[in-house]
């Protein structure tokens, strides 16, 4: 029953904080899948970003992390600090609802960050074509049409980098973990308590 009963939270851990990744076809791919592992990462905030030529739209694909907030450079497994502390079933099922929570609560963080990645890439594919139309109308050669072309792409890289809604996001994620570790916090007893404890201090030192 013990090994059934973790097996459950594992399962649970895979669905533990996986983000909606709203998706343009035009502008925003699909998500890049990442290994389906049970871990907590931090800064899966980011993305891959093809740049802008005279031949290809600029697209951004942001990263997907099925298992939790990707952490660079440190990524912390979950699954270990939950085996060892040797959940009875009541407290795997109330763990179980809190998690479906966090993942609710993250979620909402990552929709309104991608929503600011899309309306980026929608003004940066509309500064493209306008560089495109004026090579075009041959009013700027290939090569002054490919150098606004960089200076678009390093705008672009620049504007995702420092996009206010990434550390909103990050703030707002920072905050559902702190009410979903204190939530679990509060359903354990014992040495159990003791044991979640270091390991969310260890978290919070990697957390990025």
């Amino acid at each position: 029953m013990k090994k059934q009963t973790i097996q459950l939270l594992l399962a649970l851990i895979v669905a533990f904080i996986g983000f909606y990744s709203c998706s343009n076809q035009s502008q925003i791919s699909n998500p890049v899948p990442a290994n389906t592992t049970s871990t907590i990462q931090t800064d899966a905030l980011g993305g891959q970003l093809n740049e802008a030529t005279l031949e290809n739209d600029m697209q951004y694909t942001p990263t997907a992390v099925e298992t939790g907030i990707q952490t660079d450079p440190q990524i912390i497994p979950l699954d270990r600090i939950l085996k060892q502390l040797n959940l009875t079933e009541e407290q795997t099922a109330k763990i179980k609802g809190l998690l479906g929570r966090y993942r609710e609560c993250a979620a909402g963080a990552i929709r309104e960050l991608r929503a600011s990645e899309r309306e980026i890439m929608q003004h940066a594919n509309e500064a493209r074509r306008a560089i495109i139309e004026k090579f075009k109308k041959g009013e700027i050669t290939r090569e002054e049409a490919a150098a606004a072309m960089e200076r678009l792409n390093q705008r672009v890289r620049e504007a995702l980098q420092n996009n206010p809604a990434k550390a909103a996001a990050k703030a707002a994620i920072k905050n559902c973990l702190d009410r979903v570790f204190a939530a679990i916090d509060s359903v354990l007893e014992g040495d159990q308590i003791r044991q979640w404890r270091a390991w969310v201090i260890n978290f919070w030192k990697n957390f990025r």
